[in-house]
């Protein structure tokens, strides 16, 4: 009896062993993507009415092995029409490129209310070609978290 309970003991823990195994040697070469945006922010707590500020942020990806469409979708209430992107709403990442630079523009109305404005711009990235049939495709996106602060009290410093 107990011959037999080691058995079956030895047995699970030998297949245990197999499979974590076997899932550290196989899942690395299964899983090949990857995105990254850095930095993943855009702050300026001292933005004056009419005011312009530029931020650049790089968008990153494991394996360019072919052409992403990126696709921004803007969510900061009472600010998303003051900001643009030098490449567009939606661009290609072309194969090839492993870091993509963008530049955010924000362009402040002269009649802007002095307030704090929170919110985020999503990136949504897909294959520009369809998948094959009968296979997955996977999405990747980030998000850019955006806090702006338009403020009476414009501080400008000059470096020398």
């Amino acid at each position: 009896m107990l011959r037999d309970w080691l058995k079956r003991f030895l047995f699970g823990f030998s297949l245990a062993i197999s499979v974590l195994l076997l899932s550290l040697f196989i899942l690395p070469y299964m899983v090949r993507a990857g995105f990254g945006i850095s930095p993943p922010y855009i702050n300026n707590e001292n933005l004056g009415q009419g005011s312009h500020y530029e931020k650049k942020i790089t968008l990153v990806r494991g394996d360019p092995t072919e052409d992403w469409k990126v696709e921004l979708i803007t969510n900061v209430p009472g600010a998303d029409d003051w900001i643009s992107v030098d490449r567009g709403k939606e661009f290609i990442m072309p194969k090839g490129e492993q870091q993509v630079p963008i530049v955010f523009s924000v362009d402040v109305p002269k009649n802007a209310k002095f307030d704090r404005y929170l919110g985020s711009i999503r990136v949504k990235t897909a294959p520009v070609r369809p998948p094959e049939q009968g296979t997955v495709s996977i999405l990747l996106g980030g998000q850019i978290d955006v806090d702006l602060t338009v403020t009476k009290e414009v501080f400008n410093f000059e470096v020398k």
